[in-house]
């Protein structure tokens, strides 16, 4: 009970400050305009300088070869759910350009901008290594097999990335980052404390900026028209299938990470953070890919603010399970 109570003042911790975003679109001190300088500034600044934060004085090399087995239990959690979302996907007999959004909202999570904030007011800093973990695996599943099910349904010539168009969408400044810190790790170097104190105090705005970002998107997308899908046939499919992402999210991907938890060995607090940041809404970024691949965009959106709403409520369950 004391595990569900901490959770819950947790979650309406996050609740608050995304609220607080959605607030600030209302009132319209944040506009549409705004929203590309804040993924900016959260990915090209404040991430690395959290990576530097949470793994350099905090990661041992014991700590690195435990890493190991959370980037595989994301590997095969992430594969699982990518072939039962498929195959759910099929018997629903969903119109292409929904199918391969179903899909990606079903083995994507939002790892970062919903998963990071969560995961460090449960567990505090030492959560940061496994959320960088999964967002390493996370992010490269997204920019590659998600991405080709968002062109499931392009009636347009589909054209193929070159692998300089995949490096820069995949290989981030946070991934930069964390690569070189895991060498610093492996070399025992340690970093001037100017450096630490830096990135500590720019590593502590992603959680509240990522949150009024997300609050932001909730707000925009039903505040928009474009944040429901438009009346069709099948208005009960539609229905089932968003239901059905909600139980991807929140039972299938926490019920995947326990069991290859247990077949790894990968026991406590390491397995707690790993389920719940398994366990997170829909990513935020499927709503644009989903514009920019000629998918089912009001579907990506209503799923994405469907789940990040549910988010709230499914977390505090959860946490009586870890």
């Amino acid at each position: 009970m004391q595990a569900f109570s901490h959770s819950a003042t947790a979650v309406m911790l996050i609740l608050l400050m995304t609220a607080v975003g959605c607030f600030c679109g209302r009132m319209g001190w944040m506009k549409h305009e705004h929203k590309a300088f804040l993924v900016k500034y959260i990915m090209n600044i404040a991430l690395p300088c959290m990576c530097v934060n949470g793994l350099m004085g905090k990661v041992t090399h014991a700590l690195l070869l435990e890493m190991r087995a959370v980037l595989l239990v994301s590997v095969c959690g992430i594969g699982v759910m990518l072939l039962l979302a498929y195959a759910v996907a099929r018997l629903l007999k969903l119109p292409p350009k929904r199918l391969g959004v179903f899909v990606v909202m079903c083995f994507v999570a939002n790892s970062m901008f919903i998963g990071y904030p969560m995961c460090t007011a449960l567990f505090g800093d030492a959560a940061v290594p496994v959320v960088l973990a999964y967002y390493i695996v996370n992010t490269l599943a997204f920019q590659t097999v998600g991405v080709a099910f968002l062109n499931y349904g392009n009636e347009q010539p589909r054209q193929r990335r070159t692998l300089r168009q995949f490096l820069k969408a995949f290989i981030k400044p946070p991934l930069y980052m964390i690569a070189l810190c895991v060498v610093l790790i492996l070399l025992d170097v340690q970093l001037p404390k100017l450096i630490l104190d830096f990135a500590g105090y720019m590593g502590n705005t992603v959680s509240p900026i990522a949150l009024l970002y997300s609050g932001f998107v909730i707000y925009e997308l039903f505040a928009s028209k474009k944040a429901a899908p438009k009346a069709q046939p099948g208005g009960g499919k539609l229905t089932l299938s968003l239901a059905l992402v909600l139980l991807f999210r929140f039972v299938i991907a926490p019920v995947c990470c326990v069991l290859f938890c247990r077949t790894l060995g990968i026991t406590g607090s390491v397995k707690s953070m790993l389920m719940i940041e398994m366990a997170m809404p829909v990513m935020t970024q499927v709503v644009v890919l989903s514009a920019e691949c000629g998918a089912d965009e009001g579907y990506a959106a209503l799923g994405m603010s469907i789940s990040t709403i549910a988010c709230f409520a499914a977390v505090p369950i959860l946490m009586l399970f870890v």
